[in-house]
């Protein structure tokens, strides 16, 4: 609840302006989504969602569900590999996890919902798996086979 004062020559009012009680949060896919990468493997870069209030600011400290879709693991900082993480946001509003996606090339496509509650919608992430490459020795490589 705000308090608002209008003064009008030497009188002033005070009026109370209501506020819903739970103030209304989005959540945005900061960073880390469209990536490619290899099936099995880490991709490049972490995914990061955003929680913020209504003027843009980042809301610390308020639970983001990070939920995958189609194969896949998420990972949080101290290594530990899930389907569905539920992370808190620090002083920016930011929540960040790894992604390794799943390990059959088949399965090339991977969707993160992200949720938090309070906020109006969530948001997606995605990602393509491909299938790696398999290595060979020849003459460019370090140890070649006329080394062995």
């Amino acid at each position: 609840m705000r308090i608002a004062r209008i003064v009008v020559g030497t009188a002033s009012l005070l009026y109370l302006l209501a506020s819903s009680s739970t103030p209304e949060h989005y959540l945005l896919a900061l960073s880390g989504d469209r990536q490619t990468g290899t099936s099995g493997q880490l991709l490049p870069e972490p995914i990061v969602a955003r929680l913020t209030d209504e003027a843009g600011n980042g809301v610390m400290g308020q639970s983001i569900v990070f939920d995958t879709r189609m194969g896949g693991a998420l990972i949080d900082s101290s290594g530990i590999e899930s389907t569905r993480l539920v992370m808190r946001t620090n002083a920016w509003g930011d929540a960040t996890v790894a992604v390794r996606l799943a390990p059959d090339a088949d399965t090339n496509r991977m969707v993160i919902r992200v949720s938090s509650t309070g906020a109006a919608t969530p948001a997606t992430f995605s990602f393509r798996g491909v299938p790696g490459s398999s290595q060979t020795a020849d003459s460019t490589d370090k140890f070649s086979r006329k080394d062995l």
